[in-house]
């Protein structure tokens, strides 16, 4: 099959979508068989042929953007209440870039009883977009009565697809992270949720997908990493000024200790715990989503520290994120399972043994690889061990 995926893609006839899938299958193969630097080459010829015909990244257009955002949304702006819409706690906006954990995360909230899970709503987007090209100025100017108006229009989507019984509804776009100063002045009683994750994973894994984004910064490292000082940048603003207090899930911690992670996120929704909520660690299974059936899966651990089997590739975006002054917070399961409640879990005492790479050392090449799926092979004594190795 390998073999004939590889003729295909010398194919005469074959589409830019054909070869997209082909180069991004045999990626995936190679990766799986840790032949990374084959792996690697395909990924990287998928996303050529992907943004060969889309324009490139202006990132002075969303640098400028995002200043524009910040002027308007400061501390003044939220010194009064504008949005004569009702003060709803229904909404719950779960937020961060894509690939950071959005999905796990609202699959966990959405697992409680009194919760509807409505995934990815184009709605506070489409919003943004009909109040342009005069959006986020204009809405300094609205009356509290338009921007009821508007509050209301996004709490009757909820409203449709969540019915009367849910207390909370979750909206999981990544990209409301942008629009959240927006989001707190329509629906002041709303939840905010930021999913966090190491940006050198996130960057891999965007790199790995296609995305179909207004501003694409995924189709290379330096693109990606532009944008993540710059979001961050936004969300360090956000922190500051929203009336909201944002609640943050970084997806190591969230590996490390499931159910800490997984309570606190229930707590922070204002909602009495529900064990559903960690259904998905037992078994997998189907739950309905407004536009179609969805598998939830256990935790894996194997996605932490996926960059390091491309750290060849990916120093030109360490060295960016180290000159912007970025640090993520922390690098091994170990240290996240020690700062989690509990103390000390498998993680810690895996990095003890020295089988999980210290995060510390991003920028390095000689760095050991996780253990992932170790094979035990066992017998009474004197019964060939050796032989079956």
């Amino acid at each position: 099959m390998i073999r004939r995926a590889e003729e295909l893609l010398k194919a005469p006839n074959a589409t830019d979508e054909d070869r997209i899938k082909l180069h991004r299958g045999l990626g995936k193969h190679y990766e799986r068989a840790h032949v990374y630097e084959e792996a690697f080459s395909h990924f990287q010829a998928a996303k050529a042929i992907f943004k060969h015909d889309r324009p490139a990244f202006d990132f002075d257009a969303v640098a400028k953007s995002l200043h524009r955002v910040r002027q308007v949304f400061g501390r003044d702006f939220f010194a009064t209440s504008r949005s004569a819409a009702p003060n709803s706690q229904r909404p719950v906006f779960v937020v961060g870039l894509p690939r950071s954990g959005t999905t796990l995360t609202e699959q966990i909230i959405a697992s409680h009883q009194q919760v509807f899970g409505a995934g990815e709503l184009s709605d506070i987007p489409r919003l943004v977009k009909s109040l342009r090209p005069d959006y986020p100025e204009c809405i300094a100017s609205m009356d509290a009565h338009a921007l009821g108006d508007l509050a209301n229009v996004y709490l009757g989507t909820l409203a449709k697809l969540a019915g009367p019984d849910a207390l909370r509804v979750t909206d999981k776009m990544p990209l409301n992270s942008l629009h959240l100063g927006l989001i707190a002045t329509l629906l002041p009683g709303a939840r905010v949720i930021y999913c966090r994750r190491d940006p050198l994973d996130i960057a891999i894994s965007c790199f790995v997908e296609m995305f179909e984004l207004e501003h694409d910064y995924t189709t290379s490292f330096e693109d990606f990493g532009r944008y993540f000082l710059e979001h961050e940048r936004l969300m360090t603003h956000w922190r500051s000024v929203l009336p909201i207090e944002i609640h943050e899930v970084r997806y190591e911690a969230l590996v490390a200790d499931p159910e800490s992670a997984s309570r606190a996120l229930i707590d922070y929704c204002g909602l009495e715990w529900d064990a559903a909520c960690l259904d998905f660690q037992k078994t997998e299974r189907t739950v309905q989503t407004p536009s179609r059936w969805q598998v939830r899966q256990p935790i894996y651990q194997t996605s932490i520290g996926r960059w390091r089997n491309y750290s060849a590739h990916m120093s030109s975006l360490s060295h960016l994120l180290d000159a912007g002054g970025y640090n993520y917070p922390s690098g091994t399961l170990a240290e996240i399972a020690d700062e989690a409640p509990g103390g000390r879990g498998p993680a810690a005492e895996a990095s003890a043994s020295g089988l999980v790479p210290d995060r510390k050392s991003r920028s390095g090449h000689s760095l050991p690889m996780a253990l992932e799926q170790p094979i035990f092979i066992v017998s009474a004594p004197a019964f060939g061990q050796h032989a079956a190795i």
